[in-house]
């Protein structure tokens, strides 16, 4: 179950990044798995799994604008 969840999530947040960043699904792929949101991602002690794609991909976008997740606007909703 924690490995569907896990996929059907990176899919969706891949798709995000596709649609709002026009990148090539391959380019948002690589973008994506560079990402210590990825890396959080797969660390099962975390929940993030569990959060929208929506937001991960804010979290992920703000890691990709500034260098760090934690300067997303929305990272108070996970405090």
């Amino acid at each position: 179950m924690i490995t569907f969840l896990k996929y059907s999530v990176t899919t969706m947040l891949i798709s995000l990044i596709v649609e709002k960043n026009g990148m090539t699904e391959k380019d948002a792929v690589v973008a994506f798995y560079r990402s210590k949101i990825a890396r959080k991602l797969s660390d099962e002690n975390i929940l993030l799994r569990r959060m929208s794609p929506y937001l991960l991909y804010e979290l992920w976008n703000a890691e990709r604008q500034t260098g760090n997740y934690k300067n997303s606007p929305y990272i108070a909703a996970l405090l």
